[in-house]
C-alpha cells in the first residue's frame, strides 16, 4: 500500500503488509492536521510519517492507480472519505 500527497512536492508513506494474497483487506488512511499519515491494515497500523499536510487545491483522488497509469489489478469496494481523522478505535 502506498499513499501518495502532491502538494507541490511529492510525500509518500509506504505500508508493508503483503495484500497480494487474493483475499479482500480493510485498509484505512489517515492524515492529521500535522500532517502525520497512517495506513492501517485489516485494523492493525502497517506504517506512519510526517510528510506533510494534504493539499487543499482542487486536485483528483486517485484510488487504484498512480497519476493516471499503474493501474490496481483488482477490485475497491466502499471507499469513505472523511472531513476528520477517525481515531484508531474507530478504524
Amino acid at each position: 500500500i502506498q499513499f501518495y500527497n502532491g502538494d507541490g512536492g511529492w510525500q509518500t508513506v509506504i505500508g508493508t503488509v503483503d495484500v497480494i494474497d487474493g483475499g479482500w483487506h480493510h485498509i484505512v488512511v489517515t492524515v492529521g492536521s500535522s500532517g502525520t499519515i497512517t495506513i492501517y491494515v485489516d485494523n492493525e497500523v502497517d506504517n506512519s510519517g510526517a510528510n506533510g499536510v494534504m493539499s487543499s487545491g482542487n486536485s483528483n483522488i486517485l484510488c487504484g492507480a498512480y497519476g493516471g497509469s499503474q493501474k490496481l489489478t483488482g477490485s475497491l469496494d466502499q471507499i469513505y472519505i472523511y472531513d476528520a481523522v477517525i481515531s484508531a478505535d474507530d478504524v
